[in-house]
């Protein structure tokens, strides 16, 4: 009767202890570690994939018609965009959580400008509306010339309001750019 102990063998009877060579089994531990490596740089890049919808907002958002996507930034701004016809009709009927107006334009870069609101609807969502005439004029009449040159080329494409008890409150001013 013998058992292992690292590389030695010991038996029962007193016997001096036998070096064997384990070579046959380093070849299955070496793939075990590249599978645990390997399980490990998945669960990572779900993990990273699920914080980043959660920091976006996409786990509170409220339920989309069939023509409005969602944006979110970086500075906690979230809007949802009403879009008549997007580019790429083949994110036009995607599910709430895979729709992002990114994907359905891509042929544009979004850019959102957030406006300061009271702390309690800093992560809520907005809904935007394309400005009208009078609101385009009056935002460009009132910028000074830097701002203007900066925003040179660039599509005024929404003001976005929170509704909170009848009231609407101005969240953000949403513009986009062609992609080049």
């Amino acid at each position: 009767m013998a058992f292992r102990d690292g590389g030695f063998v010991w038996t029962v009877n007193g016997e001096r202890p036998k070096i064997e060579a384990q070579t046959r089994n380093k070849g299955v531990h070496m793939w075990k570690w590249i599978r645990r490596g390997l399980l490990l740089a998945v669960l990572g890049f779900v993990s990273f994939a699920i914080y980043d919808k959660y920091r976006a907002g996409y786990w509170s958002m409220p339920q989309l018609q069939d023509d409005e996507y969602p944006v979110s930034f970086k500075t906690g701004f979230r809007a949802i965009v009403t879009v008549a016809e997007p580019h790429d009709p083949t994110h036009a009927n995607t599910g709430q959580f895979y729709r992002s107006l990114r994907l359905a334009n891509s042929d544009r870069r979004y850019f959102g400008f957030p406006l300061d609101v009271p702390y309690w609807a800093e992560d809520a969502w907005s809904y935007c509306t394309p400005p009208t005439d009078e609101e385009n004029r009056q935002f460009f009449a009132s910028r000074s010339g830097e701002e203007l040159q900066n925003l040179r080329g660039m599509r005024f494409d929404g003001i976005c309001t929170i509704n909170a008890d009848g009231e609407e409150i101005p969240r953000g001013l949403l513009f986009s750019a062609p992609r080049l």
